[in-house]
Order: C-alpha cells, then structure tokens, then sequence
C-alpha cells in the first residue's frame, strides 16, 4: 500500500518527503542531545548543592571543634585554674586577651563556681557580673562540656563551655570556660572562604548576617521559602540550599548557601543555541541542497519528455542536450542515438516508398498505353485493372468499371 502512494507521487513531492524525514531525524538527535545535557546539567547542579551544603556543615563542624578546643585548652591553663580559684581577673586576662588576637576567637568569657562573670577578652573592663541565667555555664559546673548556639546581649553566640577544674583537686569545678563566635558577616565570609558559597545567617524570616558586601532592604527580610523560589538574591540568580540551625532559643534559625551557577547555566545555554544554530544552519542547507536537486532533476525530466513528444509528432530532427553530468546525461546520449537511428530508418523507407511509387507509375502509364485490352480480376473475380483499351473497345469507363 505504501509503495502504491509512493508511485504514485510527483518527484517533488517525493524529494520533499525524504526532506522532511530527514529533518525529523536531525530534529530527534538534536532534541536527544539537549535532554542528555539538560538531565547532565541538572544531576551536576544536584550534585554541586549537595557538595556545597555538606562543605557548610563541615564549616560549621570546623569552627565548634575550634570553640571545644580552644575552650578546652583555656579551661587547662594553670593562670586560669588559679584565677578562677581566687577571683582574680587580671591574672586571666593576662592570658586570654593576647589569645583572643591569636585565635580570632570573637568570645572569651571565664566564669567562677558561682556563675559569676570574672573575665571577657572581647570586653576586658565588664566582669564581676552575675550571670545565673546560663544553661551552658550550669552544664559546665557539673561536669559537662556544652555547645550551644543562644542569645548574647542581641546577636547570636555559637560557642562551647567546658568546666575548669581546681590545679590540684581534679574532682573540684572552681570554674567555665565559654569560647565561641558570633553569627556576623565576619563569621559568614569566614564559612564562604571555606565553602565557595554566599552565606546567609536567617532567623524567624528575616537574614541577619551574611557575606554578601551589602544586601537591599528588600533582601533583607525573605524567608528560606522565598528563597528556595525566587532562586535570587537582587539581582543575581543562585541556588539555594538551606541547613536548620537546632536551638532551644529559636524555633527558625538557619544557614543558607546560595551558589552562583549562572555561568554553568549559561554554558548549557550557549550550548543548546549553538546546537540548534547548527541544525538550523544544516536544515537551510539541506532545502537549498535539496531544492537545486528537485529542479535539476525536474527541469532534465521536463526537457526530455518535451522531445519525446516532438519525436512522437514525426519530429525526427529533435535533439535533447542537457547541462549535467549524472544518469540524465547518459539518458539524453541514448535518445539521441535512438533519434538518429529512427531518423535514418524513416529516410531510408521514405526514399524506397519514392521508388516504389515511382515503379508503379511508371508500370501504370505502361499499362494504359497499350494499344490491346488489359483488364485483371482479383481471386473473387472482382475487376481492379481495366486499361484505356479495354475502355475504348467495351465502351465502358475505367471508373464504372473498377471494383465489379
């Protein structure tokens, strides 16, 4: 059935056919190609904000092992054992405050047994105050080392406090050392040199400290949600991923890194358009390619059936001449022979039907001068030679005569 419609299509029609099954196939790779980079782009990016998120954690893991170490390493210095022992604040500030440069620690606070604040590096000229509110400090009188991320004095404090034990009698807690950093800007360039990402310190729907240089009033107040749909930070997209802070004290703390992928993006982009200029750079060449064919083909088909009707209306001078070199070519050769053999065949028949007729005129001009009466019968006996004799001595016409 499908080769009885293909037979019965115009070369043009059948031309256009095979253009368009081929740019079906172009149209299918190309499409093929595209999904394969789009499902690649999309499992890398996957995979590049899983790797930038787990890099925030370990940042994070990082700086609390440095505020459990450093705290440790204070709690186990003889001058604060004794300074925590007899209250004595200008024998730990001695030490802590030339560490705290050292360090790049943002709190130092040493407390006594009574919870009593006797030291701060980052604010040597407060101590002496009472702080009997805080959890870590009774956690760490009783033994415990705690790291905890809770309100200081309106900011945000991620710090860890470890028990300082007497320089003789182990068993006796005389005091805490509390040792940590304070979600800022400072510390949010310090997470990005570690990840490669922007980051953003969120609490309760509004960001509170980040790394970008400087954020609008608008970016200010947005919530991870919004975040994670917008996929923008002003006028910058990035791709967001947000890690829960866990915190007694808040109920919507968190980190969010936001990683720049515009220049991947733009990569595939560049990619797919140059994929697709080149199908359709390949697509006009293929109709410019195949449009030169059809009328190549259709114009040496046209000339050829316009000599074949020239010969069949006794046009024997006819001669087909075409400009290519293909089959056509060599068809046009054959008919030309085959022209030329007609022709010579038609001349020869023609020049013997001349003699033939000439014979006959010569044999019938013989007959009617004879002087005797000729007449010829056929096998039904029916006249058809009757001479002028035969006329002249029967009385009888040559025309009456023939055919009785």
């Amino acid at each position: 059935m499908f080769n009885r419609y293909i037979s019965k299509m115009s070369l043009k029609a059948k031309i256009l056919l095979i253009i368009i099954m081929m740019s079906l196939q172009v149209i299918f790779i190309t499409t093929l190609v595209m999904s394969l980079f789009g499902v690649k782009l999309f499992d890398f990016l996957a995979i590049k904000k899983q790797d930038s998120t787990g890099n925030v954690v370990n940042a994070f893991n990082y700086f609390k092992n440095q505020t459990y170490a450093y705290s440790s390493m204070i709690s186990e210095n003889f001058a604060v054992k004794r300074g925590s022992y007899f209250n004595n604040n200008s024998t730990i500030l001695k030490y802590v405050q030339p560490l705290q440069g050292k360090v790049h620690i943002d709190v130092i606070i040493i407390h006594n047994a009574k919870k009593t604040i006797l030291a701060q590096a980052h604010q040597p000229e407060e101590f002496n105050i009472p702080d009997l509110e805080n959890v870590p400090v009774e956690a760490a009188l009783r033994g415990e080392s705690v790291f905890a991320v809770r309100p200081y004095r309106d900011r945000i404090l991620m710090a860890t406090t470890t028990p300082i034990y007497h320089e003789i009698e182990a068993q006796n807690i005389v005091g805490a050392t509390t040792v940590g950093y304070f979600l800022d800007d400072h510390f949010a360039r310090e997470i990005q040199k570690l990840t490669g990402g922007q980051i953003l310190f969120i609490n309760n729907g509004r960001i509170f400290a980040s790394s970008f240089e400087r954020l609008a009033p608008d970016d200010v107040a947005i919530s991870p949600e919004e975040l994670r749909q917008t996929k923008r930070i002003g006028a910058i997209p990035f791709d967001i991923g947000f890690i829960p802070i866990t915190s007694p004290q808040f109920k919507a703390l968190g980190v969010a890194i936001a990683t720049d992928n515009s220049p991947i993006k733009r990569t595939f982009l560049l990619i797919i358009l140059s994929i697709s200029l080149l199908f359709l750079i390949s697509t006009i060449f293929t109709l410019i390619i195949s449009l030169r064919i059809e009328t190549n083909i259709t114009h040496s088909v046209n000339t050829g059936m316009k000599a074949a009707e020239a010969m069949a209306n006794d046009n024997y001078d006819v001669h087909l001449e075409l400009a290519t070199e293909d089959e056509f070519k060599k068809l046009a050769d054959v008919f030309n022979k085959m022209v030329l053999s007609v022709n010579d065949s038609f001349n020869r028949i023609k020049s013997q039907h001349d003699e033939i007729q000439n014979l006959k005129n010569y044999l019938s001009n013989i007959i009617e001068s004879m002087p005797s009466m000729l007449v010829s019968l056929d096998q039904a006996g029916i006249i058809t030679q009757w001479n002028t004799a035969a006329a002249r001595i029967t009385g009888s016409e040559t025309t009456s005569a023939l055919g009785k």
